[in-house]
């Protein structure tokens, strides 16, 4: 997910480094000064929430933006956690699944709040400029047929899967497909699109079944 979200926000020409762990993000801020921080609440080393206070006290003007599950998802002390930090307000929390709209949303929200940075501005003329794109896509309902890589018994082959088209637009396309696609995943497209290929920017599973999956051309 990490990649797929730096690929799509580096488009954007926003500058963004990943960890896959709290340590390597810690590695990475003893380095660097960065003016957001995006953490996912599950970590392989520690929790989001204790890197976060870690951030807090090593970088305590650094926005950071935390991306939790839903209530269900979440232990009764990890729940207990999250009220306390928003009743602090020590950070932003966005529910996951969100798509790529969504958390340039939040993004943009929270790298404007108190400041009059001149990247914030500029961040501000293009989000406008997202925004009417996104105003612009049309909603587009048909089957189509895609071909994704699938790694089968060690081996790389193609395959070919019928979805369901949600909307379009010039720059992507939103899909129901009953393949698990995941971000960074390219796919090829029949001749129906208009388009030869794209990639995964996103994807959520809806009712343990179909993959919603949000597509920029390539």
């Amino acid at each position: 997910m990490r990649y797929g979200l730096q690929k799509a926000l580096s488009q954007d020409m926003i500058e963004v480094d990943t960890a896959a762990t709290a340590g390597e993000a810690k590695v990475a801020l003893r380095s660097c000064t960065y003016d957001l921080c995006l953490i996912d609440i599950f970590l392989p080393d520690e929790s989001g929430l204790q890197l976060m206070e870690a951030i807090r006290d090593t970088c305590p003007e650094m926005k950071i933006i935390m991306m939790t599950s839903s209530d269900s998802d979440l232990n009764d002390d990890l729940n207990e956690k999250i009220n306390n930090a928003k009743e602090k307000k020590t950070c932003h929390f966005l529910c996951k699944p969100f798509d790529l709209s969504q958390l340039k949303d939040v993004i943009f929200r929270v790298l404007k709040e108190d400041s009059d940075d001149q990247t914030v501005d500029w961040f501000e003329e293009n989000f406008a400029i997202i925004s009417r794109r996104r105003v612009e896509r049309k909603k587009m309902s048909q089957k189509i047929d895609f071909c994704v890589s699938v790694i089968n018994d060690g081996e790389v082959k193609r395959r070919t899967f019928t979805a369901e088209t949600v909307d379009i637009s010039d720059d992507g396309i939103g899909l129901l497909s009953p393949y698990p696609l995941k971000p960074s995943d390219v796919i090829s497209f029949d001749e129906n699109v208009g388009r030869k290929s794209g990639v995964v920017v996103w994807s959520s599973i809806l009712n343990g079944q179909q993959c919603k999956t949000g597509i920029r051309f390539a």
